[in-house]
C-alpha cells in the first residue's frame, strides 16, 4: 500500500513539474501549431523517453555518487542543453522569417512528425530544468536503503509528464490547427525567443555552480 502512496506521490509531482511552463511546454505548442495533435504527441513521446533515461540515471548516481546535484556532470549536461536549446531557437527564429509555411504531402509529414519525437527526446534530456529537478529534488526520495519507495515515486513521474504533454497536444490542436501562417510565425518567434532566455539561464547556472 505505501508503494502505491508513493506512485501516487510521484504522479502528482510529475504533474506540478509538467504544469510550470519550460521547453517543454514550448516545444510540444510549437509542435502541435506546426504539425498538429500528431507532431505534438510524438514530442510528448520523446519527453516521455528521455524522462526514462532521467529516472534511471538518478537511480544510479544517488547510489554511486550520492551527490548528483553538484556533481560536474550536471553542470557539464546544463551547458550541452543551453547549446542545443540555442540551436533548436535559431531554427524557430528561422522558420519565423519565412514568408509562408510550406504544406506537407504524406511522406513529408510523416518524417517531420518523427522529428519532433527526437526534439522531445533531446530537449527534455538536456532541459536544465528537469536536470535540476531529478538531481536535487527527485534524488531526495530516492536512498540506497528504500530504493523500492524511491523507484515508485519516479514511475509516477515518469507516467504523469508525458501524459499531461499528451493531453495537451490533442486538446490544444483544434485552435492552433486554425492559425494562419502569420500566426504561426509569431509563436515561432516567440518560441525561439523564449527558448534562448532559458538557454541563456541554463549555462548561467552551470557556470556559477
Amino acid at each position: 500500500m505505501e508503494m502505491v502512496w508513493q506512485y501516487g506521490g510521484g504522479i502528482l509531482i510529475g504533474l506540478v513539474a509538467a504544469v510550470s511552463p519550460g521547453p517543454d511546454t514550448i516545444l510540444v505548442l510549437r509542435s502541435v501549431a506546426a504539425g498538429g495533435a500528431r507532431a505534438g504527441s510524438r514530442a510528448a513521446l520523446g519527453i516521455g523517453s528521455a524522462l526514462v533515461l532521467h529516472a534511471l540515471a538518478t537511480v544510479l548516481l544517488v547510489l554511486l555518487l550520492r551527490d548528483f546535484a553538484g556533481s560536474l556532470a550536471l553542470a557539464g549536461l546544463q551547458l550541452a542543453g543551453a547549446a542545443y536549446l540555442v540551436y533548436l531557437s535559431a531554427m524557430l527564429l528561422r522558420s519565423a522569417m519565412k514568408d509562408k509555411v510550406g504544406s506537407l504531402n504524406a511522406v513529408q509529414a510523416d518524417r517531420t512528425t518523427q522529428r519532433y519525437f527526437a526534439q522531445g527526446f533531446i530537449t527534455n534530456l538536456t532541459n536544465p530544468k528537469a536536470l535540476i529537478f531529478f538531481g536535487s529534488i527527485v534524488s531526495q526520495f530516492v536512498t540506497a536503503q528504500d530504493i523500492g519507495s524511491g523507484t515508485a515515486v519516479l514511475v509516477g513521474i515518469v507516467t504523469a509528464v508525458p501524459a499531461w504533454f499528451l493531453c495537451l497536444s490533442y486538446g490544444s490542436a483544434q485552435w492552433l490547427g486554425e492559425l494562419t501562417d502569420r500566426s504561426r510565425r509569431l509563436i515561432d518567434l516567440v518560441a525561439g525567443v523564449l527558448l534562448l532566455i532559458v538557454a541563456i539561464l541554463g549555462a548561467a547556472a552551470a557556470l556559477v555552480r
